[in-house]
């Protein structure tokens, strides 16, 4: 038995297994299910009414129905299979009435073209009955392969008997001239990069065959669309060009048909063709010159119709206009064949599916040896036996594709297993290598951040980014926001991030899946995507047509389809399959698999990952559970790339966990991230008022210390007043200020009540037994706390400020000066908050455990700052270091200290570095005073904080900080808190159990029976409302 021989019988048996699993499957599907599930499943259109009919290309009769929204259907669609039921009866008991080809849908219509052209039972059953239509499994595709299989035996020492021999007798291609000066002398296209007219000369000067390699975003195309030109119009050959789908052949009919000199026709059924190239359709060229013969025909037609529907009784006189409709189409099919081979023999280049080139169709009016060649686009999606359907037709072939990409679909495992997944492609690339292959190197769509990860994975690292696309980003769109156009780049502007990777795990959002779907689903991840979305059309300006949601499951695409469709109707979410060959500037991968014992399925595909990945071009959004992928390796390697270079975000940081869990998904991110970029304006403003604010921050200042110390002057001149009492309202800088000049004038001092209720008191003669030490510490404390969160609120100074009662002197005396800044504070805009907004949400630095009680306050205080927070304690608290026989004039003089401190102008000089301006010869001596005087300062940049005692070193770039710069976030170092935190956080969380783990029935299938339970609920309450009625 030769190799072809034995390539037949085993396909053969393979193809019977791969339509076996294709009826059970599609039996399953509808076996025993009513309509509605059908209709929920999207595999039937019911309550449709029959219209009308008419005669469409090639005399086939189109069937008209008439539905509710049946656009937003999304599995039917032109060139599908449809089988005509009438409504009313399990598709189990009845026979269909009709089947054909989808030809058209519309909002409200679809247009059906049906084989036997038997449309008189249609009008019989009258305009009340109503129709449901299922879409069918096909079955002349499996004919067809079994018919070519057939072939390849027969026609064993045929035209492409060298082609045979070479794909399985391991005959040797016929050596080719080809080098690398030999080339065409005039190119159509002169954007031709190096590689692709090498590519483009090797397949000219090839004999037999040639393989273009084309990865993602390399010009495959416009590669092939080049050979044709050079072979059909320099060289006058007769060319075959297939590919495995509609889409494909269509695309290639859009680019040469921009080549005026160029003839072409485009096989196929017209229901299955783009409206943009229905003009190049054999049955448009034939219809366009033979119009006038078939016009008569068809009136004839036409009117043995009206007669056949105005004749209700004359059963005879029906026969007979049957008989001649049936006459009259046999007439119009007679005479399109012979128009039909005159048009095809005077064209170049004949285009259609790997299919449609057997004997049944068209070509069988051309002769066995009509084709110079054969060309094949996207080889390597399609059946070896699919490709030798078209090869047998010449000498010669070209095939193109990427095998590294999306295989041809198989249902059946078996099947795949044994070989059938195997393309031509692939097995003579492996086979010969460059003797026959030349790759496309340069790729013109992706980011080279995108690129990179699949050209290192899957091409050797020979993928080079153009100078066009290998940095460019989301920010140099036209409708992208340009709002954050001047601030610095950073992980937060998702314009100007490439790579962005969202980590589900320790969150609970485990994957579902049911029993009569052999599919899996991740709502977790349906609102994560949704929230992603949202973030880049509202905030960035993303428009919706350049966005893509890829999922590798079908119950993922419903999910998401049901969440999305709704806000944005035009969003494309597919599965991996329906974005090959496509692109979009964001692509957002969901991933799904999330569970327990790290099953990943067909996700460890690496050719469907690869296809996803490289559907990017300026944005790539992958959303996963890290810990459950990355069990296969393939994928950890990818994960492991993201992790290194692109943005990350936990699931933790996006969703309202309470919200999520009660079903209502909400995003946090969106409404933080304006708030974020509409306080960066507002910064941005308030830096430009930043002198206005200042100056009158100080005036402001002036006149409350003014008026505070003309108060304590009279009270210490009056003998008669032992107390003065402040009113309430008066501003943490007053109650501060209060105390400073209690101190300096040696009087007791007491502030009492919380928030707008705290007010001071001071007495010139002190009673210690009136007043508890307790009372006093705890008032103290309280006031040291408020006066540290409030002391840069000048905006809330000031309206405190104003609301200061005066007495009646002061206020006549100074009224123009209150009037004054009331004006200028009213110039101080509310912006002021922002910086305290920031304080008040910045995490605290952490306390060490190992504690010292201080002498006077009680507090728990390290041992290491105990002298100093003690000195403290003196200035604050005199009635408690009165208590501990401790001397008031080491708090006059600390209090003193403190006052002439607080007086001195700010200046703000820059950080002077004597460590780096110190001569590297200088005395070892000088260099160790030098490194050890600027270790006991804060390294933060313009802070002059001394840090001999209260310095906390940062574990990340190994330099001391005051409290106030502490943080990493703070100081810079925020990229590597975040990364460690996160590897904290999967480390811990990697192993979390879902919250209903301890349940009876598996976590995969509660979503599921929860939605089952609400559509019983509701279909009850629907039975009861009929009962009543």
């Amino acid at each position: 038995m030769t190799g072809v021989e034995a390539f037949v019988e085993k396909c053969r048996d393979l193809i019977e297994l791969e339509r076996e699993e294709e009826i059970k499957q599609s039996t399953e599907a509808l076996k025993g299910q009513p309509t509605k599930r059908l209709a929920e499943r999207g595999l039937c259109l019911t309550r449709l009414r029959f219209q009308y009919t008419y005669t469409g290309l090639y005399g086939r009769a189109i069937l008209v129905f008439e539905g509710e929204s049946l656009s937003r259907v999304q599995t039917f669609g032109p060139g599908d299979i449809a089988a005509i039921y009438q409504q009313g009866h399990s598709i189990d008991e009845q026979i269909s009435l009709a089947r054909g080809l989808i030809f058209r849908l519309t909002a409200n219509t679809i247009h059906i073209a049906i084989e036997d052209n038997d449309d008189e039972q249609f009008n019989s059953l009258g305009d009340t009955c109503l129709f449901m239509i299922i879409k069918m499994a096909n079955d002349v595709t499996y004919r067809r392969l079994k018919h070519g299989l057939t072939l390849m035996v027969k026609q064993r020492q045929g035209i492409a008997h060298h082609l045979l021999d070479i794909a399985f007798d391991n005959a040797d291609p016929i050596p080719s001239n080809f080098s690398e000066s030999t080339g065409p002398s005039q190119w159509f296209n002169e954007n031709l990069d190096q590689s692709q007219r090498e590519a483009v000369s090797f397949a000219l000067a090839s004999r037999d065959i040639s393989i273009i390699h084309g990865p993602p975003g390399t010009g495959k195309t416009t590669t092939i669309v080049e050979y044709i030109l050079q072979e059909a119009l320099k060289r006058d050959a007769k060319i075959l060009c297939c590919a495995s789908s509609n889409i494909a052949v269509d695309n290639l009919v859009e680019r040469l048909g921009r080549k005026k000199q160029l003839k072409l026709i485009r096989l196929g059924h017209p229901a299955r063709l783009l409206e943009s190239i229905q003009c190049f359709s054999l049955e448009s060229i034939v219809m366009e010159n033979y119009q006038d013969v078939k016009n008569a025909i068809r009136e004839d037609l036409n009117q043995c119709f009206n007669k056949l529907r105005k004749s209700t009784t004359d059963r005879s006189e029906r026969e007979r206009l049957k008989k001649e409709i049936k006459n009259l189409r046999k007439d119009i099919r007679l005479y399109e064949e012979k128009a039909s081979r005159e048009a095809m023999q005077s064209v170049n280049v004949i285009l259609c599916t790997l299919t449609s080139a057997t004997d049944d169709s068209p070509l069988k009016l051309l002769p066995q040896n009509h084709f110079d060649l054969v060309v094949i686009d996207e080889c390597s999606q399609a059946l070896e036996v699919a490709c030798w359907l078209a090869l047998l037709r010449a000498p010669k072939c070209v095939l193109a594709g990427d095998h590294l990409q999306l295989p041809p679909t198989i249902l059946s495992e078996k099947a795949a297993k044994d070989g059938l997944a195997i393309t031509l492609m692939q097995r003579l690339t492996e086979q010969y290598g460059d003797k026959i292959t030349r790759m496309l190197t340069i790729q013109y769509r992706m980011n080279e951040a995108i690129m990179s990860w699949s050209s290192n994975e899957f091409y050797e690292g020979k993928l080079i980014a153009d100078e066009s696309v290998k940095s460019h980003l989301l920010k140099d769109l036209s409708n992208i926001s340009k709002r954050d156009s001047e601030c610095e780049i950073d992980d937060e502007n998702l314009s100007q991030c490439p790579l962005f990777l969202i980590d589900t795990t320790g969150y609970d959002m485990p994957e579902i899946s049911c029993d009569d779907e052999n599919s899996r689903g991740n709502e977790g991840e349906v609102a994560l995507v949704s929230i992603h979305v949202q973030e880049l059309i509202e905030n960035y300006g993303v428009s919706i047509d350049q966005i893509g949601v890829i999922t590798p499951y079908n119950m993922q695409v419903q999910l998401l389809r049901q969440k999305l469709l709704n806000k944005y109707p035009t969003l494309e979410i597919k599965s991996v399959d329906g974005f090959q060959g496509r692109e979009k500037e964001v692509i957002i991968i969901s991933m799904v698999r999330s569970n327990l014992h790290g099953e990943v399925g067909f996700l460890s595909d690496s050719r469907r990952i690869n296809v996803a990945i490289t559907r990017a071009r300026r944005h790539l959004c992958i959303i996963c559970n890290v810990q459950t992928v990355s069990h296969d390796p393939f994928i950890k390697r990818l994960i492991d790339y993201m992790l290194e270079n692109a943005h990350v975000r936990s699931a933790f940081e996006l969703i309202d966990d309470n919200n999520f869990f009660q079903g209502t998904i909400l995003s946090k991110k969106s409404t933080v991230s304006s708030k974020t970029k509409q306080t960066k304006q507002q910064l941005k403003k308030s830096k430009q008022q930043s002198n206005q604010r200042s100056e009158a921050t100080s005036t402001l200042e002036n006149v409350l210390t003014n008026i505070l110390d003309q108060r304590i002057e009279a009270f210490l001149n009056d003998p008669n007043v032992e107390k003065l009492q402040f009113e309430d309202g008066l501003s943490p800088f007053g109650r501060r200020y209060v105390h400073e000049l209690a101190e300096k004038h040696n009087l007791q001092h007491i502030s009492d009540g919380v928030g707008d209720q705290r007010h001071i008191t001071i007495m010139k003669k002190t009673s210690v037994e009136t007043i508890t030490t307790k009372k006093i510490i705890e008032n103290n404390q309280a006031e040291e706390e408020e006066v540290n969160d409030d002391d840069d609120d000048d905006g809330k100074m000031n309206e405190q400020f104003r609301s200061f009662s005066l007495l009646e002197e002061e206020k006549k005396n100074l009224s123009q000066i209150i009037d004054k800044s009331t004006k200028l504070s009213k110039k101080i805009s509310d912006q002021d908050l922002i910086s305290n907004e920031k304080e008040e949400n910045r995490i605290e630095s952490p306390i060490l455990d190992t504690a010292n009680l201080c002498r006077y306050c009680h507090k728990d205080i390290p041992p290491q700052n105990r002298q100093l927070h003690e000195i403290y304690c003196q200035r604050v608290n005199p009635l408690s270091s009165v208590a501990i026989s401790t001397t008031n004039e080491t708090s006059e003089t600390e209090s003193s200290k403190l006052n002439v401190a607080s007086e001195r102008p700010k200046t703000v000089k820059k950080k002077e570095n004597k460590l780096a301006s110190m001569n590297a010869e200088a005395p070892i001596n000088d260099l160790l005073e030098a490194a050890r005087q600027q270790d006991n300062i804060c390294n933060a940049h313009r802070c002059k904080v001394k840090i001999t005692l209260l310095g906390q070193l940062c574990s990340y770039c190994n330099r001391r900080y005051c409290f106030e710069h502490s943080m990493p976030e703070v100081h810079g170092c925020g990229h590597q808190a975040r990364k460690d935190i996160r590897q904290t956080h999967i480390s811990t969380h990697a192993n979390v159990r879902p919250v209903y783990e301890n349940s009876s029935i598996k976590k995969e299938k509660r979503p599921y029976l929860e939605r089952k339970l609400q559509d019983r609920i509701a279909s009850k309450e629907n039975e009861r409302k009929k009962k009543q009625n």
